[in-house]
C-alpha cells in the first residue's frame, strides 16, 4: 500500500515546518506570486533542519479566476463574499492572487508563479452559473494552457 500523499497549506512560520516536518507538497491559498515564493523558500530552509526532502514539482497555489473584467458579475460576487476576510479587497483591490483578465495577462501572472517556484495551479473558476463554469474552463483549456506548457491533446 502507497502512503496517501499529504499537502499542507498556511504561509506562517509554523505551517512552514509542518510543511517541512510532515508534508508531501505545499498548497497556497489566496497567495500572490511574491507570498508564494516566499512560503517555499521558508519550506526550503525547514526542510534542512528536517533532513526531508519535498520534490521541487510539489509546490502550488489554489487561484481564482476569470478570463475577462474585474467588474465582471461573477468576479463582484466573489469579492463581496470574501469582503473583510482578504485585506486588499477592502481597499476595493483585487490582488495578484485572482486571475483576472485576458488569456495574456492569465498567463503573465502564472509565469510570475512560476518564477517563484510554483508549479502546480488549482484554477478555480469564478462563474454565474454552470454554463459559465463550462465556459470560462473552455477559454482556460484553449487560451491560456497552450500558452504556459506543451501540452498534447486528444479527442476524449
Amino acid at each position: 500500500a502507497k502512503p496517501i500523499p499529504l499537502w499542507v497549506g498556511g504561509e506562517s512560520e509554523a505551517a512552514s515546518r509542518r510543511t517541512a516536518l510532515l508534508g508531501d507538497g505545499w498548497l497556497g491559498g489566496l497567495s500572490n506570486p511574491s507570498s508564494a515564493g516566499e512560503a517555499v523558500l521558508r519550506i526550503k530552509v525547514a526542510l534542512t533542519e528536517t533532513g526531508r526532502v519535498i520534490d521541487p514539482d510539489h509546490y502550488g497555489v489554489s487561484l481564482p479566476f476569470r478570463i475577462g473584467r474585474p467588474d465582471d458579475p461573477a468576479v463582484v460576487a466573489v469579492r463581496n463574499r470574501l469582503q473583510g476576510r482578504v485585506k486588499s479587497l477592502d481597499s476595493g483591490v483585487l490582488p495578484e492572487s485572482f486571475a483576472i483578465g485576458t488569456p495574456a495577462e492569465i498567463t503573465a501572472l502564472l509565469h510570475r508563479y512560476v518564477e517563484a517556484g510554483i508549479s502546480k495551479f488549482v484554477m478555480l473558476p469564478m462563474v454565474d452559473d454552470a454554463r459559465d463554469m463550462l465556459d470560462q474552463t473552455a477559454l482556460l483549456a484553449a487560451e491560456i494552457l497552450p500558452r504556459i506548457e506543451d501540452r498534447q491533446t486528444s479527442a476524449v
